[in-house]
């Protein structure tokens, strides 16, 4: 036996809720935009436009240039770590940081216009 039981709880009872469904009705202004979309999605994004365009042809070529210029940095930086601890020159090293940060600006800039008005 259950305390409950003992006690004089009754057991609830179940109500039974029976669920009106709505009947279902189609929108056809909203169907048809459906529609639509489903054919202009099969069209625009098929994988050969993924493979197509300037965008692809060039991006061998970009991704290159950009691993170049990333070495290019980091050599100039070791160079400088070089000169200021090694060699105790901070003079030329700061020379060197300000001349090729602002070169780096100006291939920076020259080559974001350049990659944007080709693609």
């Amino acid at each position: 036996m259950k305390y409950k039981d003992i006690i004089g709880y009754s057991k609830p009872t179940k109500k039974s809720i029976k669920e009106k469904r709505k009947p279902e009705t189609k929108n056809l202004v909203i169907e048809g935009i459906k529609n639509e979309l489903k054919e202009f999605k099969s069209e625009a994004f098929s994988t050969k436009s993924l493979y197509e365009g300037p965008g692809y042809e060039y991006a061998k070529y970009i991704k290159k240039i950009d691993k170049f210029e990333q070495a290019y940095h980091d050599a100039i930086e070791d160079f400088e770590l070089f000169l200021y601890k090694k060699k105790g020159l901070k003079k030329e090293a700061s020379v060197l940081n300000l001349m090729s940060t602002k070169i780096q600006k100006q291939w920076g800039n020259l080559w974001n216009k350049l990659v944007k008005g080709l693609l």
